[in-house]
């Protein structure tokens, strides 16, 4: 941070500050000690700064800053955190348990087996649940989710089969960029399912890449028309 500017540096602070406690009240009383509370509240001030040196809105940055310390809280001081991604070679492991409550590692790859849309439903919603609760929704939120999961669930199965965020907010009744943000917003809620450090490389091109050729050759000079105002 520049120390040209201490009045707005301490603000900064402060701010990342209230962003840490916040994530605090968010993660259901949580025991923490005094070193947790304070390793949190530098990563969200870390992220407060960062954000607002790119000249992005107040309220933005302090969610930034929130998000921040809930992940430092689950990927550094609990521990059991962000899962790796599924493989969905056997519906149960040894025990029964379902395959979203186990960690088992698995390489980057091309195989169908390893795709997301090749989940049941009921593992589906379970992967987005577990994901709410590694994000730490409170426990009234995550009582409130069916209905957002089950959504999540219809565009993550369109997608998979190629269709564009135009033709999903068609047949959803809504409009692109709402489609296009709740995509955004499932991908970021996995994302807390992933091992630390794990690199993700995002295929933005849509999951069945024959299914979304055939979608965009039925678009006037396979191009996207611009909605009329």
């Amino acid at each position: 941070m520049s120390t040209h500017d201490l009045p707005q540096e301490s603000e900064l602070i402060v701010n990342g500050r209230k962003a840490a406690y916040c994530a605090r009240r968010r993660l259901n009383g949580a025991d923490l000690s005094n070193q947790d509370m304070e390793d949190m509240i530098q990563a969200a001030t870390m992220a407060y700064w960062k954000h607002h040196r790119e000249g992005r809105p107040i309220p933005f940055c302090f969610v930034c800053a929130r998000q921040a310390a809930e992940k430092y809280f689950y990927r550094r001081i609990l521990g059991r955190s962000p899962r790796s991604p599924l493989s969905l070679d056997a519906p149960t492991y040894d025990g029964g348990d379902s395959p979203y409550e186990w960690l088992a590692p698995s390489t980057l790859t091309s195989d169908d087996t390893l795709r997301l849309d090749w989940l049941s439903d009921e593992v589906l919603e379970g992967v987005l649940f577990e994901a709410r609760v590694a994000a730490g929704y409170s426990k009234r939120c995550l009582s409130r989710t069916q209905g957002t999961i089950q959504t999540d669930k219809q565009i993550i199965r369109l997608a998979a089969n190629g269709h564009t965020n135009a033709s999903i907010a068609k047949l959803m009744g809504t409009t692109e960029g709402t489609i296009r943000n709740r995509r955004q917003r499932v991908r970021r809620l996995l994302e807390y399912l992933l091992p630390v450090d794990a690199i993700v490389d995002y295929d933005r091109t849509g999951g069945n890449h024959h299914r979304a050729r055939e979608i965009q050759l039925t678009y006037p000079d396979q191009q996207k028309p611009v909605p009329t105002t």
